[in-house]
C-alpha cells in the first residue's frame, strides 16, 4: 500500500482503536446517562476557557462577517450553539441524546432564541438534505472514524471546525480503577486530532491545527465521581460486577481531588482556500 495515501490513513485509523469501538461509545443510552453532568461541567473555570476558543479563532478568522448558516454535529447541550446563535443567520443543532436536546431547547426559551433548529437523531443515520456554510463538531466520538469526516466534508459548503483529544488525557483515578478492573495499565486508543489533519491532508486540503493543555478538575462529591467513573469504564466494560464497584469505591475514598489533564486539538479548514494537490 502507498504511504500516506487517505485508505492508509483509514486503515491506521482502525489499527490503532484497540477497545474503543465508535459502534459501542456514540449510542444514545450512553449520552442519555451523561446529559446531567453537563450542568456541573459548564460551571467550571477550564470548560468555560476551552469553549471560548472556537468562537475566538473563529471571529479573528472574520467567518461572522457576513450571515452563515451553522450545523453544530453532535451539540451536546448547546454550549456553543447557543453561542453561534448570537453571531450566525441560522444553526442546525443535532444531537443523539433527546436530553441534550430537551437541554438546549430550554436554552433557547430562557434567552428567547430565534434561530436555532434542533434535531435528535444518530449522525451516522441523518440523511442530510442541505448544505451549511461552517459545519462544527467538538470532541464527539464520532470523530473516530474517518468516514465521520467524509461526511462532514460532504455537508460543508466551505468551513469545517473540529476540536477534538490530541493525544493526550490522564486522570489517575480513572487509571487506577481500570487496572483494578481489567489488571492491566490503560491504553488511551481514542483516535487523535492529529490523524484527522493528516487524512485531510491527504485528501489535498490544506487545514490548520493548534492545539491547548489544560487541567479540568472536577469539584464533585464521592458519588458524582463515582457515578462519573462508572459511565467511562462502560465504554469498555457494559456493567461492572457489585465486587468491581466495590473495588472502584475504595480508590475513589483514598484520593482527594478529581483531575483530568487533557490536550485538546482545534482544526480550521477553509474549503476554498486550500491548495488541492492531486
Amino acid at each position: 500500500m502507498e504511504f500516506f495515501t487517505p485508505e492508509f490513513w483509514k486503515n491506521y485509523a482502525k489499527k490503532r482503536k484497540a477497545e474503543f469501538q465508535t459502534s459501542k461509545v456514540a449510542t444514545k443510552k450512553i449520552w442519555e446517562e451523561m446529559a446531567h453532568f453537563y450542568k456541573d461541567f459548564e460551571k467550571e473555570k477550564s470548560y468555560e476557557e476551552i469553549k471560548k476558543i472556537p468562537i475566538e479563532y473563529l471571529e479573528n478568522q472574520r467567518i461572522f462577517n457576513k450571515p452563515i448558516t451553522i450545523a453544530d454535529i453532535c451539540c451536546g447541550p448547546g454550549t456553543h450553539a447557543i453561542e453561534f446563535s448570537k453571531r450566525a443567520k441560522k444553526v442546525f443543532a443535532l444531537d443523539i441524546s433527546q436530553s441534550m436536546i430537551d437541554s438546549l431547547k430550554q436554552k433557547s426559551k430562557k434567552y428567547n432564541i430565534k434561530n436555532i433548529s434542533v434535531k435528535c437523531n444518530d449522525f451516522f443515520k441523518e440523511d442530510f438534505r442541505e448544505k451549511f456554510d461552517l459545519v462544527f463538531v467538538s470532541m464527539s466520538p464520532i470523530l473516530n472514524e474517518l468516514d465521520s469526516i467524509d461526511k462532514l466534508l460532504l455537508i460543508s459548503n466551505r468551513y469545517l471546525f473540529i476540536s477534538f483529544w490530541a493525544g493526550k488525557r490522564k486522570n489517575d483515578i480513572f487509571e487506577k480503577c481500570y487496572k483494578a478492573i481489567f489488571n492491566r495499565n490503560f491504553k488511551w486508543d481514542i483516535l487523535d486530532i492529529t490523524i484527522i489533519f493528516n487524512y485531510l491532508y491527504s485528501l489535498g486540503y490544506s487545514p490548520a491545527i493548534f492545539y491547548k493543555n489544560s487541567c479540568w478538575e472536577n469539584k464533585y462529591n464521592f458519588e458524582k465521581i463515582f457515578q462519573h467513573v462508572l459511565w467511562h469504564l462502560k465504554f469498555y466494560k457494559d456493567e461492572l460486577t457489585e465486587n468491581e464497584k466495590e473495588k472502584v469505591k475504595e480508590i475513589i475514598k483514598a484520593t482527594d481531588s478529581f483531575k483530568t489533564y487533557i490536550r485538546i486539538g482545534f482544526l480550521f479548514l477553509d474549503k476554498e482556500e486550500s491548495c488541492k494537490r492531486i
